[in-house]
């Protein structure tokens, strides 16, 4: 197998597996075709770490606090709005007030 700008390619051995050149996916090929020129080379194959992934109850106890906060903030906005509305009552009832004593004169 001869890639452009490469130069013939050496496998790295591997244990038992034995793969048909076209069922091997592009991504999997690409990596396979590094690794080997890498190995190649004399340099070393980086292995590649798996981040850790949070537990199900980690992203369930964050969805909870979450909710919660959400909850508190829509009870304040609720709080906040009946206020305004109490404000804006009291507004537009002295504004017909004041409407209707300028009408009477």
């Amino acid at each position: 197998m001869q890639l452009p700008y490469l130069g013939p390619l050496t496998t790295v051995p591997t244990p038992d597996v034995e793969l048909d050149n076209t069922e091997i996916p592009v991504k999997l090929g690409l990596r396979f075709a590094i690794e080997s020129r890498r190995f190649a080379n004399g340099l070393d194959i980086p292995e590649i770490e798996t981040k850790p992934m949070p537990s199900k109850e980690e992203n369930s106890n964050e969805l909870l606090t979450a909710n919660q906060d959400l909850e508190d903030l829509i009870q304040e906005l609720k709080k906040e709005k009946f206020g305004l509305e109490a404000m804006l009552n009291k507004h537009k009832c002295l504004l017909h007030t004041a409407v209707e004593e300028t009408r009477e004169y």
